[in-house]
């Protein structure tokens, strides 16, 4: 287990299937947290370049849009995660499941990872450095860490 040094004083992962799904949840959280980060960070080099209808990061919750009204973009946004959601809910469940061939669009080889959490392919590892265990185990320590 990546990151695991043995702390875990009020035995929250005694059982080794909720373990399982905290491992799940930690990584998704953590993605999103280092997304939020390139994200500010990549709006905030588009500011400074000159662009200046990019609001600040901590302002852009209440910019409204003029494509779509903001109950219509929670709804999509609700559908889209739904649908992502419990593709990766289904793949937590069955591992390897949801790279069967008709489970996503023709796309299943594109997304075929080597375990549950960690996605592969061309889609999600273009330049191949997870395709061995051993190989990888380093890289989803370095993930857990960041």
């Amino acid at each position: 287990l990546a990151g695991d040094y043995g702390f875990d004083p009020l035995e929250l992962g005694k059982d080794p299937k909720i373990l399982r799904w905290y491992v799940q949840a930690e990584l998704i959280h953590a993605r999103f947290a280092m997304a939020g980060v390139a994200g500010i960070l990549f709006t905030d080099l588009l500011r400074l370049a000159g662009l200046k209808n990019i609001p600040l990061w901590y302002e852009a919750g209440a910019s409204k849009f003029e494509f779509a009204s903001t109950e219509t973009l929670f709804i999509v946004q609700i559908i889209l995660m739904g649908f992502v959601e419990s593709k990766r809910y289904m793949d937590f469940l069955d591992p390897g499941s949801q790279a069967m061939t008709g489970t996503f669009l023709g796309l299943e080889p594109a997304l075929e990872g080597l375990e549950t959490g960690y996605p592969g392919g061309p889609l999600f590892n273009p330049m191949g450095l997870a395709r061995d265990g051993r190989k990888s185990q380093p890289l989803k320590l370095k993930e857990i860490k960041n």
